[in-house]
């Protein structure tokens, strides 16, 4: 049960940060193909925005740990396979 719950959160949290990488893009393209002050300010709001995409992917890799562990499905182990 818990480790659906972090499975859910993992999920969520991935497919916004894909999405907020996929307009952060496109604002970068509008930048460059816009230019100028305008540009230049595209640029750096979609800097600032990246950065909090980046947080989110870092508690969305968290999320996943958790859940492996609780799943009890991480290979590195201590116990040997070897009889």
């Amino acid at each position: 049960m818990m480790g659906n719950i972090f499975k859910n959160i993992y999920t969520v949290i991935t497919f916004i940060t894909i999405g907020i990488g996929l307009i952060v893009a496109i604002i970068f393209l509008l930048g460059i193909i816009i230019g100028g002050q305008f540009g230049t300010t595209l640029a750096v709001a979609a800097g600032e925005i990246i950065t909090w995409a980046i947080i989110l992917a870092a508690l969305a890799v968290l999320a996943g740990i958790i859940y492996i562990y609780i799943d009890k499905q991480h290979s590195l182990t201590i116990d040997s396979d070897e009889k």
